[in-house]
């Protein structure tokens, strides 16, 4: 069985500039399916969500259509991303620009130079202070580093400690914090696995919960992430010289990737194992995590295409490419593998399957709109 293609950037582009909040909900829902629905009732009692930064691909000049898909939309948002965090303490000041990135793209390619590879403790010792700081001054001032060149003064352990400090100095994690209880959940579906056989069908499930999770970030976090995960990756391969393993690298960059600037250190503490978990498989996975899930590609194709099909049709395409996953036929021809559809309804049987409570009333106030409308009026 195929779980996941190259990606194509081609694909991408062109889904985004169809209809970027289409994208956005397609991903949300395909993610949510992977991950643990007994979870869901915790990841429902937040009720902020994060801007995903899909909107650096312009969408169609068309009318936005509303309803269904936008109450559907935020049910989703709310539901897969949802942040809880926010601090009461000022951010570090770096946004991440475009030129910023680039900046920090010339520190990652030095690194990935294989003599700088094998350095012994890269990313775990420093460099000298003094360059360290004129380092990260020629970064923030947007200079030209010239670190290929034969008077360069910096090391790769100066590059590496610059590299971690900026990252740090970042307004938010590099996976953002409104996408860190995803993430937390994602991690656990790898937990105590019962035989090698489920093992390994959890990890597939987090490489491709990670790899749509990867798609809803903005832009250039999504750019940068994938320079510094092969990068961390190439670094683990060659552990036998330079003794970073992918935990070893974890442990260092986790509260850069991963966790939310208000957590407290007696947080970070006890949570420091499982977070440092998450990276490390970020790192061993590093090479299958920008690569499209199977399932996703084919509905792109497919939304794409009937996009096309109805592109005088304005008011028919919001219908049309909102449900185009989940079409009858589909479901239909799926060989009885669990489509979106079927997911869907899933979905809606669990909430009300559950115990009488409180907290289910909640929950059923909240998806019976959402998904029986959606089950009950375009699957029929």
């Amino acid at each position: 069985m195929v779980y996941w293609v190259d990606c194509d950037d081609s694909l991408l582009e062109k889904s985004l500039r169809a209809n970027s909040e289409y994208f956005a909900v397609l991903c949300r829902m395909h993610l949510l399916f992977l991950l643990d629905l007994h979870s869901l009732e915790a990841l429902l009692s937040t009720e902020t969500s994060s801007d995903l930064g899909l909107r650096c691909v312009p969408t169609s000049n068309r009318q936005k259509h509303r309803g269904l898909l936008c109450r559907f939309n935020r049910f989703l948002q709310k539901s897969v991303f949802s942040g809880g965090f926010r601090s009461t303490t000022p951010p570090p000041t770096i946004t991440l620009t475009e030129e910023f990135g680039d900046s920090l793209n010339e520190l990652i390619d030095f690194l990935g130079q294989k003599t700088n590879l094998q350095s012994e403790g890269l990313f775990r010792k420093s460099g000298q202070k003094s360059r360290e700081l004129e380092l990260k001054r020629l970064v923030c001032e947007g200079a030209e580093l010239r670190l290929d060149s034969v008077d360069c003064r910096f090391n790769a352990h100066d590059c590496a400690s610059v590299l971690k400090s900026l990252l740090a100095d970042l307004k938010e994690p590099l996976l953002t914090e409104g996408h860190y209880e995803a993430h937390c959940q994602i991690a656990a579906l790898g937990r105590e696995p019962a035989s090698k056989q489920e093992y390994e069908e959890n990890r597939l499930r987090r490489i491709q919960a990670l790899q749509l999770a990867f798609l809803l970030l903005p832009m250039q976090n999504r750019k940068l992430l994938l320079k510094l995960l092969n990068l961390l990756h190439r670094v683990s391969l060659s552990s036998a010289l330079n003794r970073m393993n992918a935990t070893n690298l974890a442990t260092m960059f986790a509260p850069h990737l991963l966790c939310p600037r208000k957590m407290s250190a007696e947080e970070l503490r006890l949570k420091s194992q499982s977070l440092t978990g998450a990276v490390a498989f970020m790192i061993e996975n590093a090479p299958d995590l920008f690569r499209l899930p199977s399932s996703l590609s084919a509905d792109l194709k497919e939304f794409l295409k009937h996009s096309a099909a109805t592109d005088e049709k304005a008011e028919d395409e919001a219908v049309r490419t909102t449900f185009t996953f989940c079409d009858r036929k589909r479901s239909n021809d799926a060989d009885g593998s669990d489509t979106t559809a079927v997911a869907l309804a899933e979905l809606f049987a669990h909430v009300h399957a559950m115990p009488d409570s409180a907290k289910k009333r909640q929950l059923v106030k909240r998806v019976d709109f959402e998904l029986f409308t959606f089950v009950f009026l375009f699957l029929k």
